[in-house]
């Protein structure tokens, strides 16, 4: 429960985020290695950091680590509409351990906020948002984007490395932070990788 160690956080709350996290560990297949438990736990980090940048109420801070714990549940099924699936198998989670149907509906919104393209609907799922792509801008942006890289060559979908660099380009220069922070302090590196990516792609 390390991940989630908090006097913010109910005991319901650390049920619901300790089921899913085991339960993602448990039944992930090997070949889901983007969309894994590392991804996961690494937007729940993301998103204690936007807590604590923008000094988020104990319940916000609670139901948006409930939902980025979540938010890719729906993979232990398939990858297929993954978000609605996620919101779903955790709605039964919440509903168990004493969630009423507000906090429920709002771990959901949250959820659907990470599909894409994202159209968040208020300023915490905004905060999700930016959360799941906190990378983009990021030194680990390469090594983490293997990781996709991997995944998606596993399901058939990549067919050369031209259309690889082509397909990352494509979605950063496409994709828009939300947040102030973010725009501050992932923009400028998200940039700089797209720069960089189109020098490599130009090199082929």
């Amino acid at each position: 429960m390390e991940t989630l160690i908090s006097n913010k956080i109910p005991h319901s709350a650390q049920r619901v985020f300790k089921h899913v996290r085991d339960d993602l560990s448990a039944r992930l297949p090997s070949h889901i290695t983007y969309h894994n438990l590392r991804h996961t736990l690494d937007v729940v980090d993301s998103c204690k950091n936007y807590a604590e940048v923008y000094d988020l109420n104990d319940k916000d801070y609670e139901l948006l680590l409930i939902a980025a714990i979540s938010h890719d549940y729906g993979f232990v099924v398939s990858p297929d509409n993954h978000e609605i699936t996620s919101a779903d198998m955790v709605s039964k989670v919440m509903i168990k351990n004493g969630y009423n149907h507000r906090s429920v509906k709002k771990v959901r919104g949250l959820i659907m906020a990470t599909k894409l393209p994202q159209t968040p609907n208020n300023f915490l799922e905004e905060i999700i948002a930016d959360a799941d792509l906190d990378y983009l801008g990021r030194y680990d942006y390469d090594s983490i984007s293997l990781s996709f890289y991997r995944e998606l060559s596993h399901f058939g979908k990549l067919e050369s490395e031209t259309q690889w660099f082509d397909l990352q380009i494509g979605f950063l220069e496409n994709h828009t932070y939300f947040t102030d922070w973010a725009k501050k302090n992932r923009q400028p590196g998200k940039l700089d990788t797209i720069k960089r990516l189109k020098r490599e792609r130009e090199s082929l």
